[in-house]
């Protein structure tokens, strides 16, 4: 009876191990690799490094649970290995997705290519009834694009001011701001941005020095400049300033670079407002008359002070003799050029010419009576900085009761 029932155990035992390697090697021939998806999400930028979360979706396929275990990633751009990590396993069940996930920081370094290749290793093996049976190699290799990662590069905003700040005697003063805002969670750096004056008379006046230096992350910076113009920049209305160069980061490690311009125009201001700094320019004309054979001989005196840092200089000044009927009844009697003139800083200079007035304009040089009510000494002419075209007009009189020459 013993035997029979030892018999039976063998016998059952062996039909068991029959049934369940056949169970297993045709589980082993429909066995299939699960599918499997890696994602790099970006949590936090820096210049040095990127935090991110790796997310690894297992779906399994096949109608029995699997293990991984000892999975290990390995990421690379080109022959850069530049990640290296490791996901605790675990169990997925039959025809289900599981995630294994991880938090870490990653660094690149030097020139990387944007399309970025995940080499993915570990064991897998298939359970039934509790048993592990069977174990494979898992070898996976995934491929990804960091364009996304370089996307995150906002472009900064840049705008360019200028304004002149005075004239000396070595030319005109301009000042130039570049303020660059940097929205970004990195160091931004300006890289040899140049800028240049012109004209709108066509006139290239002049290129700035390079611009260099590091905007921080998420805060704006101001960059200034000064140079000095020549004085022709009086000659024209509008001065215009380009700037142009480059802007590059450091995102992670990686080296980017964005070309970048600015714009700017100034109205260039009234030399007047800039020379005399709201001093006073002091005139005076002064006469004096001798009686001779052919009229009164006038000597007409122009004297000028110039409170400014420059020399400047007068322009096509002329003087007349009129005669003032009334309030507003003028006549012409005689006219005559005067010889121009330079005025040195914090100068006075008188310059005089004589002036034949004949006896018979005199005498007809009322409008209504043969004498005017006044006789009227008038200068008129321009001032300017010698070698531009921007000129300031002056004219100024001076009034003589005719019955001093009766």
């Amino acid at each position: 009876m013993k035997t029979s029932i030892e018999v039976f155990l063998v016998v059952a035992l062996l039909l068991f191990n029959f049934v369940l390697a056949g169970f297993f090697l045709f589980n082993m021939q429909i066995f299939t690799m699960p599918e499997l998806t890696l994602s790099l999400d970006v949590t936090e930028i820096s210049s040095d490094q990127l935090t991110f979360s790796a997310q690894l979706l297992v779906h399994n396929t096949n109608p029995v649970e699997i293990i991984l275990e000892d999975i290990s990633i390995n990421a690379r751009t080109g022959e850069q290995s530049f990640f290296h990590t490791t996901i605790p396993g675990g169990i997925v069940n039959a025809d289900d997705t599981s995630s294994f996930e991880l938090t870490d920081t990653i660094a690149f370094s030097g020139d990387l290519d944007t399309a970025l290749m995940a080499d993915i290793t570990g064991t897998i093996g298939v359970r039934f009834l509790g048993i592990l049976s069977k174990t494979l190699p898992l070898t996976a290799h995934i491929q990804a694009s960091l364009e996304t990662l370089l996307d995150s590069f906002q472009a900064p905003h840049l705008s360019l001011e200028a304004s002149i700040n005075e004239v000396s005697t070595e030319g005109v003063s301009i000042q130039t701001s570049l303020h660059v805002d940097n929205p970004n969670p990195f160091i931004l750096y300006l890289q040899d941005i140049n800028t240049t004056i012109s004209t709108d008379t066509k006139q290239d006046l002049m290129s700035l020095s390079s611009i260099t230096g590091e905007i921080p992350s998420q805060s704006s910076k101001e960059f200034t400049v000064e140079a000095v113009l020549p004085f022709t920049v009086f000659n024209a209305s509008q001065l215009t300033l380009d700037a142009e160069g480059l802007i590059g980061a450091q995102i992670g490690g990686i080296s980017e670079k964005i070309p970048v311009k600015g714009h700017a125009t100034l109205a260039i201001p009234q030399i007047s407002e800039l020379l005399f700094k709201n001093e006073t320019m002091d005139f005076s004309v002064s006469g004096e008359f001798k009686i001779r054979l052919r009229g009164i001989l006038t000597t007409i005196g122009f004297r000028i002070y110039n409170p400014s840092d420059l020399p400047i200089e007068t322009k096509d000044l002329h003087c007349q003799i009129l005669g003032l009927t009334g309030e507003d009844k003028y006549k012409l009697i005689v006219e005559n050029p005067m010889e121009n003139c330079q005025v040195l800083s914090n100068q006075e200079v008188c310059v005089n010419t004589d002036v034949i007035l004949p006896y018979e304009k005199l005498l007809r040089s009322g409008t209504i009576h043969l004498l005017p009510t006044w006789f009227i000494l008038r200068i008129e002419g321009d001032i300017a900085i010698q070698g531009t075209n921007q000129r300031i007009p002056i004219s100024i009189n001076g009034y003589i009761d005719p019955h001093l020459l009766r």
